[in-house]
């Protein structure tokens, strides 16, 4: 779900029913995972505000911001969590399956899953500098994820890195 849309069915439900309601409530009766505990609070805190702040919160995007930040560091957290083979390994639709989550936060989770991924290639990156870049170039994409003990599906991210450092 995004922003937006759980803003529209809070609204929906009426003020006096959102306002007063527990946020454990409130996720049930949306059928959303704890893990976006804090979208609905921000979506909430833009349904129970005055007047003035619903108008202010309009003007303004930063909520919506925040709604996004947070729930991107939440999956990347819950991501981090997990080993990188299942992480890198899956596919996008796969990970929502695995962590929960409705199908519209596809978007968060690519982009949780490309942090995620991103570091492991910035470890393989500094393991390979360590061994030199004669070694690094004069050796086969296997040979040095043997080297460095690695699993062999980080095969394509040795191989970007390798092919990064004997291009310098």
């Amino acid at each position: 779900e995004s922003l937006r849309e759980v803003y529209t069915k809070l609204k929906e439900m009426g003020r006096e029913a959102v306002c007063g309601a527990d946020m454990d409530t409130l996720l049930e009766k949306l059928a959303l995972p704890d893990c976006l505990s804090n979208m609905v609070e921000s979506a909430r805190k833009r349904v129970c505000g005055s007047d003035d702040t619903r108008l202010a919160v309009r003007a303004n995007s930063d909520l919506v911001l925040t709604g996004y930040l947070d729930t991107l560091y939440q999956i990347y957290g819950k991501l981090k969590e997990l080993s990188f083979e299942v992480v890198c390994g899956q596919t996008v639709t796969d990970l929502i399956e695995l962590l929960g989550l409705p199908e519209s936060l596809e978007g968060i989770v690519m982009k949780a899953k490309s942090w995620v991924c991103t570091g492991v290639l910035a470890d393989i990156f500094e393991k390979l500098l360590g061994l030199g870049q004669d070694t690094v170039c004069s050796s086969t994409v296997t040979e040095l994820i043997n080297k460095l003990g690695l699993p062999d599906n980080v095969y394509d991210l040795v191989d970007q890195a390798r092919t990064f450092i004997c291009k310098i």
